[in-house]
């Protein structure tokens, strides 16, 4: 048992080094290793690409392979032709999405919109590879309520068959439309994120070089993508895809951050501590540049390297956390199984941050009998 964890904790360190080249750029010292720390013989590749998938880092993961070499990194054949398999798979839905999204643009500004790309597409370009970062599906967040309520009349003939008129499929992609974004992680952020995101509509948007496409102005972007994160992993966990984007986007326009007023709005909305716990992650064990990490304060390093270790364990979203594994087969009971084990995942940040975590609490406790109703 005691070399199986040792196992796993140099399948995690070879992971992470290769998320820092294929991120940042910096010199592996895996190689070095070789006959130390590490023999590169044994190193369980296999299990590397497994935590790619999980975290939705495979194109980041091929990125550092590939700089370092995969010859000299002694990757077997196998693992390497599936890696490239899944990054030329990767390539070809950011080709797709991009050319769907032009397309949407094109459509809305004919009426006169031009809604905000949230997340995906925008923060993708701020990646050494943007190609290689995996895409989800298409969020679009509108001005005012008259512009959403405009574009789900042009756009829902897309997808005559869908469940909600503001949630499409389209060319297989999932189109979201926004007319607000809700945040309720504590008291203070639903508080007054709704005045927050008010103030930050009235600044101009961005042209992003993906034609035709609007982004948010960098001062909404900074806080919004660190918000969305957040909410996800109290909500049940993220990947290190959605961490590395907001790392990303911060290191990409470091220049163009207003620090102090960064800081009035985090105190603000109520999530100050939350931001330098994963601050503390992304430069101290994630290899982000500490120029490029606003409010950095290496105090909640070891508080950082916990909220990783959550991260690794449970994969995107949550779905690879081992709480959630063996599900069984009963809808009933298969509910109650992944009830119990959300619970656990919620309350494992208890002593760290008690509000957010019990908070979570009736959300899903809400989402999971809404699931059952429908059943």
């Amino acid at each position: 048992m005691g070399d199986n964890k040792k196992d796993m904790k140099k399948t995690e360190e070879i992971f992470l080094e290769l998320i820092k080249v294929g991120l940042w750029g910096k010199t592996l010292p895996i190689l070095p290793l070789e006959g130390g720390a590490f023999n590169l013989a044994d190193i369980d590749w296999e299990g590397v690409y497994q935590h790619a998938v999980a975290q939705t880092m495979v194109g980041v993961v091929a990125d550092g392979m590939a700089t370092v070499g995969m010859k000299e990194l002694q990757v077997p054949k196998e693992v390497k032709l599936k890696t490239l398999q899944q990054v030329m798979r990767i390539e070809e839905g950011n080709e797709k999405m991009n050319a769907l999204l032009i397309q949407l643009y094109k459509v809305l500004r004919k009426h006169g919109l031009e809604p905000w790309l949230l997340k995906g597409q925008g923060v993708a370009q701020c990646y050494p590879k943007p190609n290689h970062r995996q895409s989800g599906d298409i969020d679009l967040l509108f001005l005012s309520l008259a512009d959403y309520e405009k574009a789900v009349e042009l756009l829902s003939p897309y997808d005559p068959k869908a469940r909600v008129r503001d949630e499409l499929t389209i060319d297989e992609i999932l189109v979201e439309l926004h007319p607000d974004i809700l945040a309720r992680t504590n008291r203070k952020l639903e508080k007054n994120f709704g005045g927050w995101l008010q103030e930050m509509k009235t600044q101009e948007g961005e042209r992003n070089v993906i034609e035709g496409v609007v982004l948010p102005p960098v001062a909404f972007n900074t806080i919004y993508i660190f918000i969305h994160t957040m909410r996800h992993y109290f909500d049940g966990g993220i990947g290190l895809r959605q961490v590395s984007d907001w790392m990303r986007y911060l290191h990409v326009n470091k220049d163009r951050i207003d620090q102090q007023q960064l800081a009035e709005d985090l105190k603000r909305l109520g999530v100050m501590k939350i931001w330098k716990v994963f601050g503390a992650m992304a430069v101290d064990h994630l290899g982000c540049p500490a120029v490029s990490m606003p409010l950095y304060d290496a105090h909640y390093s070891k508080e950082g390297r916990v909220i990783l270790q959550y991260i690794l364990r449970s994969g995107n979203f949550g779905y690879f956390d081992d709480r959630l594994q063996n599900r069984p087969k009963n809808f009933y009971l298969g509910k109650l199984y992944s009830f119990w084990g959300q619970i656990r995942m919620i309350l494992r940040n208890v002593w760290m941050f008690p509000e957010e975590s019990l908070r979570a609490l009736p959300v899903l406790i809400k989402g999971g009998m809404e699931r059952v109703m429908e059943k």
